[in-house]
């Protein structure tokens, strides 16, 4: 075995102290604290690891969650309303975001209203329209056919407008 002597000397005193250890008590104690620092360590990464699990569930997914709803709304795609999450900042958000939503959704179906009502009209006007150029074909439609008898009976042919009156 291996002794390790230690000399320590008190100034005030004048006392020399001489201590004796052996190999395996000098080294235990480092031990003890290599094996401390592996479960401190070890307890670190352990928190940072639900710190960042917690964080993730109260700021990135909700934030995800907004930029896919956001995404939706680009693309014309708001059926849904994002869900709440308990946070009070994204709360705020969520609620703006529903509320840009609503009023979206109302834009929209006000916008169809419109173009309904603009088809509507132009079907209205296009059929008034072709009413209108009707009525003014038949009396004119009636007065040549009626030339066309009156010219064919000055020209002696009666036998021909009886024909076709009857």
């Amino acid at each position: 075995q291996k002794l390790h002597l230690q000399q320590t000397t008190s100034p005030k005193l004048g006392l020399r102290i001489l201590s004796c250890y052996e190999d395996k008590a000098l080294y235990s104690g480092m031990a003890q604290s290599r094996r401390w620092a592996v479960q401190i360590s070890m307890l670190v990464i352990a928190c940072s690891a639900l710190t960042a699990l917690m964080l993730y569930r109260s700021l990135l997914a909700p934030v995800e969650d907004m930029v896919r709803q956001i995404v939706r709304i680009k693309y014309n795609d708001a059926q849904c309303l994002m869900r709440t999450s308990p946070c009070d900042e994204f709360k705020v958000f969520t609620r703006e975001i529903n509320g840009m939503i609503f009023r979206l959704r109302d834009h929209a179906r006000q916008e169809m209203r419109m173009q309904q009502e603009i088809y509507e009209t132009g079907m209205r006007h296009a059929t008034e329209h072709t009413l209108l150029l009707q009525s003014q074909i038949n009396p004119h439609f009636l007065y040549n056919n009626l030339e066309c008898i009156c010219g064919m009976v000055m020209s002696g042919n009666e036998r021909a407008v009886r024909t076709m009156c009857t």
